[in-house]
């Protein structure tokens, strides 16, 4: 074999193992026909290569792979599907001047516990959407602590043990300070994590932005299936008790709460960065994919909206577990600590108990941590 026909065999093959998981996990075909796409799909190219030689062999790897990529890239990505229930609202925003209003803000409520609004989960259940439920939810009025009125309207219940409630807010743009950088390992590999940032203003109240896979019910998230356009993706924005603390309280994953250096120009600039991304996919929607938009990947691409793109991407970045310690060595963490001391202070379980209000458990968690002031 020419040195060219080695190059294209290699880039065949690489092509018809891609289009053999890409069947496996075309949702759009039955599970029995792709079963039986698999097996002719896999068969093929080694018949023609029995029966002819090369040539047959890399005809009959093209005319597997080529149909399934194209097949695969027209799937468009969609709004409409059935969601799961605590990711079936995207954020709607609308600006004006230095104010932001953000609706469908997601806050997290554990069963038995008084959510903000005054009212029980129970007694909210029996006037709202239950997870399998039909009846119109109601909408009321509380003040929350950050004194800013918001609208809450109870949703579906959640899977574990609480209530889904969305509310709109109004924040002053001018007043955001800080950012920091929240990393939530949840395997056993260490590059495999959830990241995302929350914005803090003057006030004491927090907006967490989280970029996630959208999944649809009964979905549940597998990283190679991520590969393989599966999952549409948003932008979740709400309490940090549901972004931060579901995951600590209810879910038992470590959580970090980074502190990230930058001025308040550069705070502002990363929030309205990523509200507007956030506002676009609600009129464009995209696809995830693990490795090039996932939720590292996007917090770097708005770092290099407002950066003149001077952070590199790799592979600390694609594998988000690992991208504390990229940030650490690119100066964006606002610590003079060694990497490890810091991952230890910084680290929330330990005073992520709830019973204080918004303002109060952001405090909470911080304790002790804030290395700014």
């Amino acid at each position: 074999m020419s040195t060219l026909q080695i190059l294209l065999t290699v880039l065949l093959i690489a092509g018809w193992l891609w289009a053999l998981l890409a069947v496996r996990y075309f949702s759009s075909i039955p599970p029995a026909g792709r079963f039986f796409s698999i097996v002719v799909f896999a068969l093929a190219p080694w018949v023609g290569a029995v029966l002819g030689g090369w040539t047959e062999f890399a005809i009959v790897l093209a005319c597997v792979w080529v149909p399934v990529l194209f097949a695969w890239w027209v799937v468009p990505p969609r709004n409409d599907l059935d969601w799961a229930p605590d990711q079936d609202r995207l954020a709607q925003i609308e600006f004006d001047g230095d104010h932001v209003t953000i609706r469908n803000l997601r806050r997290w409520v554990p069963a038995g516990s008084v959510p903000e609004g005054g009212a029980t989960v129970a007694d909210e259940t029996r006037k709202t959407l239950e997870f399998a439920g039909s009846s119109v939810g109601e909408a009321g009025e509380s003040i929350p602590e950050g004194g800013a009125t918001v609208a809450d309207v109870t949703g579906r219940s959640a899977a574990e043990d609480g209530e889904i409630t969305w509310y709109d807010r109004t924040f002053d743009l001018s007043e955001v300070r800080t950012v920091d950088y929240i990393v939530v390992p949840f395997g056993r590999v260490e590059a495999l994590a959830h990241s995302f940032v929350t914005f803090g203003f003057s006030d004491g109240l927090h907006l967490p932005i989280s970029v996630e896979v959208r999944r649809e019910r009964p979905e549940v998230y597998n990283p190679v299936a991520g590969i393989y356009r599966q999952y549409e993706i948003m932008y979740v924005m709400g309490d940090e008790r549901d972004l931060i603390g579901r995951r600590a309280n209810v879910k038992h994953y470590p959580v970090y709460v980074y502190p990230v250096r930058a001025t308040r120009r550069q705070v502002r600039n990363m929030l309205e960065s990523m509200l507007h991304r956030a506002q676009k996919l609600g009129d464009h929607p995209e696809f995830y994919n693990t490795l090039i938009n996932n939720c590292s990947t996007n917090i770097l691409r708005h770092l290099n909206e407002i950066e003149g793109g001077r952070f590199p991407l790799g592979y600390r970045v694609i594998a988000p577990g690992l991208s504390a310690f990229w940030a650490y060595e690119h100066g964006l963490i606002d610590t003079d600590l060694p990497f490890q001391k810091a991952k230890e202070l910084y680290r929330i379980n330990e005073r992520a108990a709830y019973g204080a209000g918004e303002v109060a458990w952001s405090k909470q968690i911080r304790r002790h941590t804030d290395l700014r002031d």
